[in-house]
């Protein structure tokens, strides 16, 4: 069983998102954290194979790119897969540029492209 740890994401994306995980990855497990000190807790807690951040936390609206720079500086966390969850370009490219895999938005969730890249992370593809 894989496990997918989701950060900041609100109460409907965390839902279509562990939907579409289970219809396309069944048994996949979709942890969910709000900030960075949840997440951590969750990543001591647990063993994850990818980790996906939304590019604007559901909480407080700050940038994701500040979990991914962290959890990219952290020796134990630097090789699990992390992508982030933006519509946006300019925004895919400075999170791979950071560490992190290619992405993907919202709006191309439950496209084939996405699928693929999940699958990728997760070293299934």
């Amino acid at each position: 069983m894989k496990t997918i740890l989701d950060i900041g994401n609100c109460n409907a994306d965390h839902s279509f998102l562990n939907s579409m995980l289970q219809k396309n990855f069944a048994g996949t497990q979709l942890l969910r954290a709000h900030r960075l000190d949840d997440a951590l807790s969750a990543l001591q807690e647990n063993e994850v194979d990818l980790i996906l951040i939304n590019r604007l936390l559901d909480v407080d609206g700050s940038e994701g790119m500040q979990i991914l720079q962290h959890l990219k500086a952290d020796s134990e966390l630097q090789q699990t897969p992390v992508m982030l969850i933006t519509n946006f370009d300019e925004h895919q490219q400075t999170a791979i540029q950071a560490g992190a895999v290619q992405g993907f938005g919202k709006s191309g969730l439950l496209s084939e492209e996405t699928r693929q890249a999940i699958a990728a992370a997760l070293g299934e593809g």
